[in-house]
């Protein structure tokens, strides 16, 4: 098969087409023909040598494609189907013809291999941390960068398990978060008073998918850093707070795992993130956004004190 390969560590110009033997599937494992691949920070860290792994190794931690073979114990999935997922090997990755999965989850109708494949590590890493806050239907829900891949698949998770979500945003992005069932509040000075005007009861949690320098505003607004979690911000140990994170080096002690999709699932895929269910599924159909539940229009709370009810 044709792959990306690198044999040593540096800018994209170690990045070299070559041939290579193409992988079997194991016990648990599907061999998925890649149709398209995520490129993140994480990959160009990688490709720089910041995560120490060997070379040569073919990177790419996320994909989307269809199954071109199914591995002994796999039920569930079929020659043809569209999957998305993450390679098991960080290096027998994604930038390849194929690669080989036992964590992954049939793509719905309606999502191109493009959007899925861009989808896999926020959905995941949102999953995570949510489960680490273990939000209860009813709770509120503070989601800071919620228009961003992580925060944005944040809101949808915690509004299908019936939460009432808090999205902090940028102006620009407002309308985008209230889209998918967020009341919207932007950035900016005052923003702890926008939060309390938008939740006078209250916020029961706070996931920081930003990484700002919000972590001192989201201890406000919990009255401590109890159940206040960040994806993002290295100033975590400094301020207390819980950091969740995953790379290459930590993926081996942290049970991650891909759980957005509503359709069938591997019996070899692990079952971790799962820890954050959704009880209300989203459809198999359409877009990956879920409706948003008819509780009444969301709000938008903007820096200059505005407050536009939409609906």
């Amino acid at each position: 098969m044709k792959a990306s390969v690198i044999t040593s560590f540096g800018g994209p110009e170690v990045l070299q087409e070559a041939d290579v033997p193409t992988p079997g599937p194991g016990r648990g494992q599907v061999l998925a023909r890649v149709h398209a691949a995520g490129v993140n920070p994480a990959e160009l860290t990688a490709r720089s040598g910041g995560f120490g792994l060997p070379a040569p190794a073919i990177i790419g931690f996320e994909f989307a494609g269809t199954v071109e073979q199914v591995g002994e114990g796999v039920t569930g999935v079929r020659v043809g189907d569209r999957i998305a997922g993450w390679p098991d090997s960080f290096v027998q990755g994604a930038y390849a013809e194929f690669t080989l999965s036992g964590n992954y989850a049939l793509i719905p109708d309606g999502v191109t291999f493009e959007q899925a494949a861009a989808t896999v590590i926020g959905a995941d890493n949102a999953a995570r941390g949510l489960a680490l806050l273990a939000p209860e239907r009813g709770e509120t829900l503070v989601v800071t960068g919620a228009s961003g891949a992580l925060g944005s698949a944040a809101v949808q998770f915690a509004r299908l398990a019936g939460l009432t979500v808090i999205g902090i945003a940028g102006r620009d992005s407002l309308p985008y978060v209230e889209s998918l069932g967020a009341t919207a509040v932007e950035y900016g000075d005052g923003l702890v008073d926008r939060v309390r005007d938008a939740a006078p009861d209250g916020v029961d949690a706070a996931l920081d998918t930003a990484g700002k320098g919000l972590l001192p505003a989201l201890i406000e607004l919990r009255g401590g850093t109890r159940r206040v979690v960040t994806l993002a911000d290295l100033d975590a140990g400094r301020y207390r707070v819980q950091f969740s994170g995953e790379t290459p080096a930590t993926a081996g002690t942290s049970s991650s795992g891909l759980r957005w999709s509503t359709s069938r699932q591997a019996s070899g895929a692990p079952a971790s993130a799962a820890r954050f269910r959704s009880r209300r599924q989203p459809t198999r159909t359409g877009s990956w956004r879920p409706v948003t539940p008819g509780e009444g229009p969301p709000r938008t709370l903007r820096a200059d004190g505005d407050a536009v009810v939409h609906g």
